[in-house]
């Protein structure tokens, strides 16, 4: 059985530093804070480096390049 429940979707690229834009589906933002780790529908890890709650923006760990950031869209986010 499985407990996971989705609560954002990873949006398009932002700029050049690797950010992206998510879609939040929960009321609860201030979980998405420096150091949080989650989990995408593809069992990848990702820890936030940092978010922007005024423009829903997320710069993860590790992710450096746009290149790198599109590669996430239309991923779920778990917890």
């Amino acid at each position: 059985m499985n407990n996971s429940l989705t609560i954002a979707t990873v949006g398009k690229a932002v700029g050049l530093w690797g950010e992206v834009k998510l879609h939040l589906h929960t009321d609860f933002d201030s979980q998405f804070k420096k150091g949080a780790t989650f989990t995408t529908n593809k069992n990848q890890k990702l820890t936030i480096e940092k978010f922007n709650h005024d423009k829903s923006t997320v710069k993860f760990l590790g992710i450096s390049t746009r290149e790198d950031a599109q590669k996430l869209t239309n991923q779920t986010i778990l917890t």
